[in-house]
């Protein structure tokens, strides 16, 4: 902000912000600086830059937003929203619509994704263009790289059941993935690892409680996608509860944690999401964004635009009752095979192994 209002003249520059606390903050802070929380309508902007994290704000109402500020600019004017990935994973009735405004802009130079920032970029220019430039952008340590795919006309964008550039990613790659937007995504379902949608201790919370998870491994495009269970806090308890407080003050995060994990708040999620992704269709899929990026945190991302099958209560009730048999038969027989493994290695043991030789270490008396 300081360096803004060092490079603009305060009166050709407003900060908007709709929230109150951000809006008293940021007054405090900077109380020179023109802080609005209540959007101009009537004004025409040259330039606009509009970031938000989705932090307890609906898709819906980022997306209306959004989509009503590009009329705010001038012929010649400039935009760039940043929106949070979960807006535009949500496709449905309004949601769609304004997506649909906003790619139809012809002055809509680029889209971008943003990984593991969990955000897509929207870029406006001065004039008409004939494609849009899409690609997905992964955070390294010196800077960012960028995978480009091919550029597509404005109407082809809109024309998608839904848009989503890890699905247009896969296409090119010949991997064809549901694009229905009734199918939930992964990224509906749960939270990932230092997940920017919800709060530091919401993310504990998560970390606290008790179920299963997903953990995600990740070298070159060789991808491991385990189910992992956890003990914790029960499912349904009270954040208040003082046993509650006690285990999310002993929750760690790690930003530089080797282990990478989404977290879910249905039960049955978990096992929904490891049997999507260790079948034939969803280790290809996998693979496949694995091959757009570098780093888990950033698959993690890319993962989590994937769409599965809506499953009714009742049907999923049967589903999982089956999962939940079949893991423990699988674990229990595990084990005997594991058993029965050591006691052959013992028994052929006894051909390999030589009796050992006595050794007399006593000093014999004279």
């Amino acid at each position: 902000a300081e360096e803004i209002m060092q490079t603009l003249p305060t009166d050709r520059l407003l900060f908007y912000t709709p929230s109150e606390s951000c809006y008293d903050l940021f007054r405090s802070l900077y109380p020179l600086a023109p802080v609005i929380n209540e959007w101009p309508e009537d004004v025409i902007f040259d330039h606009i830059v509009a970031a938000t994290s989705g932090m307890f704000t609906a898709p819906v109402t980022t997306m209306e937003e959004m989509a009503a500020r590009v009329n705010n600019v001038s012929e010649k004017g400039t935009v760039r929203y940043f929106i949070p990935v979960s807006a535009v994973q949500d496709q449905l009735n309004m949601n769609r619509v304004a997506l649909q405004f906003m790619i139809l802009q012809n002055h809509l130079e680029v889209v971008r994704e943003w990984a593991p920032l969990q955000t897509y970029e929207f870029r406006y220019g001065l004039g008409p263009v004939k494609k849009v430039d899409l690609s997905i952008c992964e955070i390294v340590e010196d800077g960012y790289k960028q995978t480009n795919f091919i550029p597509l006309p404005h109407e082809v964008l809109a024309s998608m059941e839904t848009f989503s550039l890890a699905h247009y990613g896969l296409s090119l790659y010949g991997v064809q993935v549901s694009m229905n937007p009734k199918h939930p995504t992964m990224g509906e379902d749960g939270y990932m690892h230092g997940d920017y949608r919800i709060p530091t201790y919401m993310q504990r919370m998560f970390e606290a409680l008790e179920g299963y998870y997903l953990q995600v491994s990740m070298k070159g495009i060789d991808v491991s996608v385990t189910l992992e269970r956890k003990n914790g806090i029960p499912l349904g308890a009270s954040p208040e509860d003082a046993a509650v407080q006690e285990a999310m003050e002993q929750s760690i995060l790690q930003d530089d944690t080797v282990e990478y994990r989404w977290y879910f708040n249905h039960p049955s999620a978990p096992f929904l999401w490891y049997t999507y992704f260790n079948s034939e269709e969803g280790k290809q899929v996998v693979r496949t964004l694995a091959s757009m990026v570098t780093t888990t945190p950033a698959l993690l991302q890319l993962m989590g635009s994937c769409r599965r099958q809506v499953v009714k209560e009742e049907a999923l009730a049967t589903f999982t009752t089956s999962f939940t048999t079949s893991l423990e038969q699988y674990e229990t027989e595990k084990a005997q095979a594991e058993t029965n493994w050591g006691n052959a290695l013992a028994t052929l043991a006894s051909e390999v192994v030589p009796v050992p030789t006595e050794t007399n270490t006593e000093a014999e008396e004279g």
